[in-house]
């Protein structure tokens, strides 16, 4: 006789292994492509329906979903608006787990940057919050998807710190925000904190002699890489209210 086979318990009798792949099969999207002219359309109700993708996790134990968790968490893409990532973050992924294995797969609502300086529509991007989780937690997947090709890649790229060594020790220590702001195209603001300022960085001297080769030489020595039609800026954090 299979013990646990009437109160429900039979699951958690497999071993981890089994208990996982199960979780796995039970949400998965099952998605299949259907040959053109199917008459398998003609079987869908007129209205949509909402499909609860994870609803056979709501029938098992309570052992069972914080097990199935993380397969869960990896497997569903949640979109939040940027001002919004740490409050999902400490509600939804870090209960119940060390923040160094949280896993989690977030995408940001695109068009959540604004012009420079702009008192109407969203604010600007600050991409430093994430970039301290990711790199915190491994597990942990947050992308950037924009209305900009070009945009979407990079911005997925800066915030994935274990990539990038070099950058990821001065985002660390010298930088206090890392903003992303649309303004006549697309580009990033690179605020530091004054103790690792440089004299070139000062906002009076973009149009000094000399300014583009020592920013070309400073993003090389930090390790920051822009696409050729994104702009830098760096400003010294207090600095005319940055």
């Amino acid at each position: 006789m299979v013990t646990g086979a009437c109160d429900g318990t039979l699951l958690t009798t497999f071993c981890i292994e089994i208990r996982n792949r199960i979780y796995e099969l039970a949400t998965d999207k099952h998605v299949a492509l259907l040959p053109p002219g199917s008459t398998a359309f003609d079987s869908l109700p007129a209205r949509s329906r909402t499909k609860r993708q994870f609803f056979n996790l709501t029938h098992v134990s309570r052992q069972d979903r914080a097990e199935a968790r993380p397969i869960y968490m990896r497997q569903t893409n949640v979109w939040v608006y940027h001002v919004d990532l740490y409050k999902y973050l400490v509600t939804f992924v870090f209960p119940g787990m060390e923040r160094q294995d949280a896993v989690g797969d977030v995408g940001i609502v695109p068009g959540c940057y604004s012009v420079e300086g702009s008192l109407r529509g969203p604010q600007p991007f600050d991409l430093l919050p994430s970039f301290r989780h990711c790199d915190i937690a491994p597990g942990l997947k947050v992308s950037y998807p924009s209305t900009y090709p070009i945009a979407e890649d990079y911005l997925s790229t800066i915030a994935e710190v274990r990539k990038n060594e070099l950058w990821r020790e001065y985002v660390h220590s010298a930088v206090a925000r890392l903003r992303v702001i649309r303004d006549m195209g697309v580009g990033v603001l690179v605020v530091i904190k004054p103790g690792f300022a440089e004299e070139w960085m000062s906002r009076h001297s973009d149009t000094r002699a000399g300014f583009f080769k020592e920013r070309e030489a400073w993003m090389k020595r930090v390790g920051l890489s822009l696409p050729r039609m994104w702009w830098c800026k760096v400003r010294i954090d207090g600095e005319s209210g940055y």
